[in-house]
Order: structure tokens, then sequence, then C-alpha cells
């Protein structure tokens, strides 16, 4: 036993070697290189497969923005539709109501010419001593058998009145009536002049245009006026070029520049219509004014606007349109606020306008002095230097920056005026729309000696003694005789205001007439609302 597990033991065979290279068999090799292609195919599908996903992000991107487009086109011509459709509506509406507007307006016109036919019916034979201009005198002589007939003429815009005179012989003795040729008679016409102060208004006539004011009749008239208020006729507006529209004012063919001026680039007509814009913005005010219970006794109400922009034949009584010192003080002080805009309407910036309180201070200083000593006060010498009074404070002397200064003046206790007063040719032109007023030139030179002989004061104490001209005469006085003239008298107060507005702005008066002052006077009323801050400002 011993022996045989020995031998066992010693024939053991040794494990085999494995050598360091294999000999790799053609079905091995072909197996791996199909693994190798295999791993290649698929890193080209994921680049492929990349290549495709950005490919529909940029799909999706050119798509977003292609219905944006879309979106926008579509908005667009949806708007166009709507505002096409919107349009249509209201210009539907419209006419709609200017139709029933026009109709009502022709009621008013027909009931107002109605009432003018029973006002001139059976006049009283006193009538003949009055000094109404529209009526012709009437005499009766009971020793003689002649009669003077009398014929109610209607009112005419020409200086001068014709008579009919027809000379009867008595029935009695002839047995019919002969009649002698018609002679015609010139007669003068009366100037009749309203107060202008509001103190010359009794309280009666202050409670009847209160009264007036909230009844149904003014609003139906301030209604009818936004409707009826039609620019005269003028010549066709002509087509200019670019070039050739701001010399020319307005839609008239003249050439409305005064000699040696130069006006404004900033195109402004001063006898145009009042925009619609404005003009709505004041009327809303009145309306709102005379729906409170206190309204109309404030001079910065609705009776303030009224009085400018109601026109003459519908007043409720004759001297309820009759401007003061509280309307024109307004309008200066708009004057002197387009002067200080950067794009001013008026042809120099060398110019200054008068505060209306100013001047009337100003006039009453110089009647307590005595007039061989005058003495000046700062309130001058504040003014010369464009530092009076507040609101028209500018900054600009008199003289240096300065040349020409404009104000309105009451004359004769009851009549406006405009004056230019030049410091350079030391001469004060008045604008006169009535000059039947004051006919004697002695009276206009010592209605204006406040200003004719306080203005070289003003100057020798203001200006440096280097300057070297000394004034030592009073300024002269000129009153243009081819202006404008207010044939139906009590818009004396508009016709100042419209000169100095055409003065400042280069142009002459060509258009001005009684014919455009109602369009005139709602124009003023409009812009003042919407220019000056009244309640705070006058």
């Amino acid at each position: 036993m011993a022996a045989t597990k020995s031998k066992k033991r010693k024939n053991i065979v040794d494990p085999p070697v494995v050598p360091d290279t294999i000999d790799v068999g053609t079905s091995t090799k072909r197996k791996k290189d199909k693994e190798h292609v295999d791993g290649c195919h698929a890193s080209d599908m994921v680049v492929a497969h990349n290549i495709a996903i950005l490919g529909l992000v940029e799909s999706v991107k050119n798509l977003s923005a292609k219905i944006d487009r879309i979106d926008v086109n579509v908005a667009d011509k949806v708007s166009e539709k709507l505002d096409a459709t919107i349009q249509a509506k209201v210009d539907a509406k419209v006419g709609l109501y200017e139709k029933e507007i026009m109709e009502k307006i022709a009621m008013l016109v027909e009931d107002i010419k109605n009432l003018k036919e029973k006002a001139y019916v059976n006049i009283h034979t006193d009538v003949a001593n009055s000094n109404d201009h529209n009526s012709i005198a009437q005499e009766e002589d009971d020793d003689s058998s002649n009669a003077l007939c009398v014929v109610k003429k209607e009112k005419k815009t020409s200086k001068a009145m014709e008579t009919k005179v027809c000379k009867t012989i008595d029935v009695n003795k002839k047995g019919k009536k002969d009649e002698v040729p018609l002679k015609k008679v010139k007669k003068e016409k009366a100037i009749v002049i309203p107060e202008l102060n509001d103190i010359s208004i009794s309280s009666k006539d202050w409670q009847q245009h209160l009264q007036w004011e909230k009844s149904e009749k003014c609003r139906e008239a301030i209604e009818a006026l936004t409707s009826i208020l039609v620019e005269p006729t003028r010549r066709r507006k002509p087509q200019l070029t670019k070039t050739q529209q701001w010399p020319f004012v307005g839609n008239s063919t003249v050439k409305r520049i005064i000699t040696g001026v130069t006006p404004s680039t900033v195109s402004y007509d001063p006898f145009a219509k009042v925009e619609s814009e404005k003009l709505t913005k004041v009327m809303d005010f009145i309306k709102r004014d005379l729906a409170q219970e206190e309204s109309g006794y404030g001079e910065f109400s609705a009776k303030f606007y009224l009085k400018i922009m109601v026109p003459r034949n519908v007043w409720p009584t004759e001297n309820y349109g009759w401007l003061c010192d509280s309307q024109l003080a307004a309008a200066m002080l708009m004057f002197h606020r387009r002067s200080m805009q950067s794009s001013s309407p008026y042809a120099s910036r060398r110019i200054a306008f008068l505060d209306r309180w100013f001047v009337k201070s100003w006039v009453n200083d110089f009647e307590k002095q005595d007039k061989n000593s005058i003495e000046l006060s700062d309130m001058y010498s504040k003014a010369f230097n464009g530092e009076y009074p507040e609101q028209f404070v500018t900054g600009k002397k008199w003289f240096k920056d300065v040349d020409s200064l404009f104000l309105c003046q009451n004359i004769n206790g009851n009549h406006w005026v405009a004056l230019h007063i030049d410091l350079l040719k030391s001469t004060i032109y008045v604008y006169d729309c009535i000059p039947d007023v004051m006919k004697a030139h002695k009276d206009l030179q010592e209605e204006f000696r406040p200003f004719t002989k306080m203005i070289p004061l003003i100057l020798n104490k203001m200006l440096p003694p280097t300057k070297g001209k000394k004034f030592e005469q009073q300024f002269a006085l000129r009153r243009p005789k081819n202006v404008p003239r207010n044939d139906d008298p009590g818009d004396c107060g508009v016709y100042s205001l419209k000169y100095i507005e055409c003065l400042a702005i280069g142009c002459n008066f060509h258009g001005l007439s009684d014919e455009i002052i109602p369009a005139q006077r709602m124009k003023l009323a409009a812009e003042i609302y919407e220019e000056v801050d009244v309640e705070g400002s006058i």
C-alpha cells in the first residue's frame, strides 16, 4: 500500500502552461470587428439625432416668429376695420343730430326775427326827439295842411341816413292827394357810446343779467352760437407751397404784412375762427358754473366769459356785452404770456405789454400830482426794468431791450382805444375804432397827458448818463386814420385788442370788421380760458 501511494504521487502531471500569445482564429476576429462597427454606428445615430433636434428647435422658432407677425397683421386689419366701422357710425349719428340742430336753429332765428318785427311796431311820436340813429323824426303841424310822413328804416352801416319826405295837400280842398318828388336829406349818424365801467350798470340791470344767465334762453343762445357761427365769406383760400405759407395770414390772398416788419415764422391768424376744442372747454365751464346756486356773482365765473362771447343780437340788455377792465386785463396777460414763449407768434422780441391795472394806477397817480413837479415812485422804475407788476415780469429794460409798448386805455370815460408807444421815435400811436368820440386833437392830447409827459421823465431818470440823450419834450401823439371802424358801437374793447394783436404779429388790419366780431368774441373767451388762469391772475 505504501509503495503504491508513493508511486502515484510521482506520476502526477504538471498543469499546462498558457503561452503569452494566443493565436486568434478567424471567427474570433470577425466577432471583434463586428463589435467595433456596432459602436461606431451607435455614435453616428446619436449625432444625427442631435442634429434633428436642433433643426426641430429652429423650425419652432421660425414658426413662432411667423405666428407673431400674423398676430400683428391680423390686429392691424381688425383695428382698421373697427376704426372704419366706428367712423361710419359716428358720421351717421353726427349727420342725424346736425339735421335736428339746424331745424332748431332755423326756428330760433325765425323767432328772433318775429320779435324784432314786433319791437318796431307802434313807435311813439316822442321818439322823434331821441338820439337813436335807427329812427327818423316825426312832426305834425296842426295849423297847416302839410304833414311830414315818417318812414321807419332798417339799420344801415353807412354814416349818412336818408329820409323820405312826402308832402301832401289837404284832401278836403283838392279831393285827391298829390305827391311831391322825393327829396333826399342827409342826416349825420349819431354816435351812442356805452359806459364801460361795472359801476355804471344799475342794480336792476344787474339782476336782469343774472336772471337771464340762469334762464333756458341763455343756454339755447350759447348752443345755437356754436352751430350757426359761420365765418364771413372771403376770397377762396389759395393753395400755397411751403415756401409761401408763412408770409400769408389767414385765407386771404393779400400779403398782410406791415412794411418793414418781419413776421414770426409761427403760423397764427388773428381773425381765424375759434378752435372747437377750446370752445367746448369754456362752454362746459359755463354750464357747470351756471348749474351752481351761487353762480354769476363772482368776477371769475360764467358771467365773465358770457360778457365776452355773447353777440349783440342776443344781449338781454343793451349794455350786457360791454367789456370792462377785467376782460381787458385778462387779454393783455394772455398777450404777455405768448410773448414769453420760445415759439412766440409775435414779429419781435423787443415788445412789451402793459398790465391794465398798472396803466390805471399810472393815470390815477398822474391826476393826483402837481403837473409842474411830478414825482416818480419806485413803481415806474420797476416797470422800466421789466420787474413790475409781478405777473408781467420780463427782465427787459425799456429802450435797451424793448422798443415798443402796447396797452389799452379808456378815454372819455366810455370808450376803449389801443396805444402803441414807440420809444425810439418818441411817438404814441392811438388806434381808435370810433374817432368821433373825441374828434379834437387837443382833447386827445389832454387825455393821454399821463403818457406823453411822464414817459420822457421816466427815461431821463432811468437811462444812464452815458447815453447822452435827454428827452426834453413830450412824446408826440398820432392817430392813424385808415383803421377799421366799429360802425355799430359797443365792440370797441374787442377792436382795441385786435389792433394790438395785429401790430405785435406784424400784419395789417385787413379783414377786421363788425361782421367778424361775433366770431372774434367767442375766440377771445375760449383763448383766455385756455391760456390764462383767470381766477388766480386778475
